[in-house]
């Protein structure tokens, strides 16, 4: 195993010879007062040069019109720029969560040239006359509008070249657009009214349903069935041997195969609707860093007006990436160039599932219940969506999360600083690829001070895990820093410190489609600066919510370690990785993955069959988050896409999130349950004894278990 391990990171850090990148993300400096994100267009995609936030559109999508970044000559800010050679219709639109019967301002600079037709905007879509004087000056010049919202509780703000039946061509710069409440002396309001469309059955767009909701429902069935199917079949009290004398790793290379070969198949048939293979916003991004940290180097890739919200760890294999893209002449922006991209999480979910594999054989399941297991990870929908469909990264960081942990536990047996070693090195790792693994630091933490304090109690020599701690501590900073150091370029000060701090808060907004309890209440992409509750706003709730999710884990990890089943420990990282992303602040759709990839190496650990129904739950929960987030993102070109969000996405959120807190309150059950309860082989898997911290072998001999 340790050999592999070794190949393995070597091979990572001789891919983290080209180059990589990532730049200050720090957040619009709008206040919370401005209901806008990114009114400022300091926050941009640097592949596509579009303000972050904004979608943009046109009447006449054949006429090629523009839509880019300039720089506003009254300070050297950011602006947008739009511009069409033909009479048309543009528009740069931010949909923004309102209040019923709110009086707001709209509000923004403008400023046209060569303008033939009626002139620039700001204005409410889908209501006529919702908008402000029309702007045809050459300078700067504020366009304003007061409107109530009525009813409404989401609309649309439009920054328009043109308008309904009012073409216009030439260009026009926008700057410093903001949304902010109103007296009711300040102006005459615009009492503005939800846009219902006609119900034509024979125009499926006409209805304003969620896109490709028909396939997220079979989806989401066939994988609660199959999870169903798998639960029955550990209801059995005896394992089966598999039949013949193949060679039970035979059987896992072949599986191994066919998780590759699905994983390649959904690359090449999944295109959004922007024409990318994979999310639109993400693999444009890794592409274009790849692109430049190859070209560029990693000393000139964190430049000051360059988006990149990864810290340095990640760039080194997106360079690398490019680097094979380049030598085989792939084409910029195809299939196998997004094969490319996404080929080290393929290839990580595969190493998981030979991972899990490997362990449930050394737990003492037989072959051929560890490949049941193992095939529950290698053909789970949710994996191949999130590795080979989105070409997100999430992979990386569990598996290097998990390896961190099972080198703990075999130091922790053993005593063997060597293995500490391995665990930092896997821990740093993890954090370098993405920051979120930092979420998992106070149990990497925790473990090693519970050791030491049962050591000290039981006065035992506490020496080695003195030493081991600190080795792992090392070598895990190691891992973070020496990759960065050649990114420093002309950065000064504690630039690696606030790369990571302002990836962590680059999204100042309650939840970032994650469907959870924000989401549920309504606080989808609202500034996390608002007012909650008593006086609180949403960061300082989610924050005592994750305080509290920590706090809880610690207490069941002790419980557990008095129970003398550390094992336990996987299941509860995931108990607080789930905690803090269904009541947290920040949270990103994808930030549950690792909690998953956790729960079923504890289900494999622990043999609690409530561990699975966990996994499949949280699994289905988590399905239904991420193609909800993915489509809703990829069809923002759709004409209907407006209506979408007005109409049907805050009913498919609500439901999302019901079901996150659902499987998160049955796991969080589930967990409790273990930690007190007297009897834990009542709801064993299969009818073997685990109370040690290995397991409990059966009659499985080394000719059977794989080495890795």
């Amino acid at each position: 195993m340790k050999k592999l391990l070794l190949l393995f990171v070597i091979a990572l850090l001789f891919v983290n010879s080209f180059a990589f990148a990532a730049s200050d993300t720090s957040e619009s400096a709008a206040d919370s007062d401005n209901l806008i994100y990114n009114g400022d267009f300091s926050q941009i995609y640097s592949a596509t040069n579009k303000p972050q936030g904004w979608s943009m559109d046109s009447y006449n999508h054949d006429a090629e019109p523009e839509f880019e970044i300039d720089i506003n000559e009254k300070d050297n800010s950011n602006c947008l720029h739009m511009a069409s050679s033909v009479e048309n219709d543009l528009k740069a639109v931010q949909y923004i969560s309102v209040e019923k019967n709110t009086n707001l301002k709209l509000s923004c600079i403008v400023k046209t040239a060569d303008i033939s037709g009626s002139g620039a905007y700001i204005s409410v879509l889908n209501n006529i006359g919702a908008k402000s004087d029309v702007v045809t000056s050459d300078e700067w010049t504020e366009a304003y509008l007061y409107v109530n919202t009525g009813d409404m509780t989401s609309i649309g703000i439009a920054l328009r070249l043109g308008y309904y039946s009012e073409l216009t061509s030439g260009e026009a710069w926008f700057d410093d657009v903001r949304v902010e409440k109103a007296g009711s002396a300040e102006g005459d309001f615009v009492i503005l009214k939800e846009y219902k469309p006609t119900n034509n059955t024979s125009d499926k767009s006409s209805t304003a349903s969620m896109p490709y909701l028909e396939e997220m429902i079979s989806a989401l069935l066939v994988t609660a069935a199959v999870g169903i199917v798998m639960y029955l079949f550990m209801l059995k009290k005896k394992e089966k041997p598999l039949s013949g004398k193949v060679n039970p790793r035979i059987y896992l290379y072949i599986m191994l195969f066919a998780g590759l070969v699905i994983r390649i198949i959904c690359n090449y048939i999944f295109k959004g609707m922007k024409g990318t293979y994979g999310h639109s916003t993400d693999i444009v991004c890794f592409s274009a860093w790849g692109y430049k940290v190859f070209g560029s180097g990693p000393a000139h890739f964190y430049a000051p007006d360059y988006f990149a919200d990864y810290p340095p760890g990640y760039m080194w294999i997106l360079g690398a990436c490019d680097g094979i893209r380049r030598l085989f002449g792939i084409d910029y922006g195809t299939a196998t160039h997004a094969l490319i991209m996404k080929l080290p999480s393929v290839l990580c979910d595969l190493a998981t599932v030979a991972l899990l594999y490997h362990t449930a054989v050394k737990c003492g399941r037989k072959p051929r219940t560890a490949l049941i297991y193992a095939a529950a990870l290698a053909f789970n929908p949710l994996v191949i969506f999130i590795s080979s469909v989105w070409g997100q990264i999430d992979i990386m960081l569990s598996l290097f999360s998990v390896l961190a942990f099972i080198f703990f536990m075999k130091a922790d047996e053993k005593n063997g600083i060597l293995d500490y070693v391995w665990s930092g090195i896997m821990y740093g790792i993890a954090v370098a690829l993405k920051p979120q693994a930092l979420m998992i630091g106070p149990m990497y933490a925790l473990v090693f001070i519970v050791k030491g304090i049962n050591e000290i109690k039981n006065k035992q020599p506490v020496k080695n895990t003195v030493i081991g701690a600190a080795l792992a501590a090392v070598c895990a900073f190691a891992m973070i820093i020496i990759p960065a150091l050649p990114f420093k370029g002309s950065q000064e000060g504690l630039w690696l410190i606030d790369k990571y701090a302002g990836t962590a808060s680059s999204y100042n907004f309650a939840s970032v489609e994650a469907y959870n309890f924000f989401t549920l209440l309504g606080a989808n992409w609202k500034n996390a600066d608002t007012v909650f509750m008593l006086g609180l706003t949403y960061k300082q709730v989610g924050t005592i919510f994750m305080a509290i999710s920590i706090i809880a884990a610690v207490i069941l990890y002790i419980v557990f370690c008095k129970k003398n089943r550390k094992n336990a420990v996987y299941a509860v990282i995931a108990f607080m990785l789930a905690g803090i992303f269904t009541f947290g602040h920040y949270m990103h759709e994808r930030y549950l993955f690792p909690a998953v990839i956790f729960v079923l190496f504890a289900f494999v650990l622990l043999n609690d069959r409530r561990l699975f129904i966990s996994y499949v739950a949280m699994t289905v929960s988590m399905l239904y988050n991420s193609m909800g987030a993915f489509i809703i993102t990829d069809c923002r070109q759709l004409d209907e896409y407006k209506m979408v969000q007005i109409t049907s996405y805050p009913t498919f959120i609500a439901i999302g999130s019901c079901l996150t807190i659902a499987a998160f309150a049955y796991f969080a059950y589930t967990v409790i349950s273990m930690a007190f309860e007297t009897n834990p082989q009542k709801h064993s898997a299969y009818s073997i004894d685990i109370t040690d911290n290995n397991g409990i072998k059966d009659d499985t001999t080394e000719t059977d278990m794989l080495e890795i």
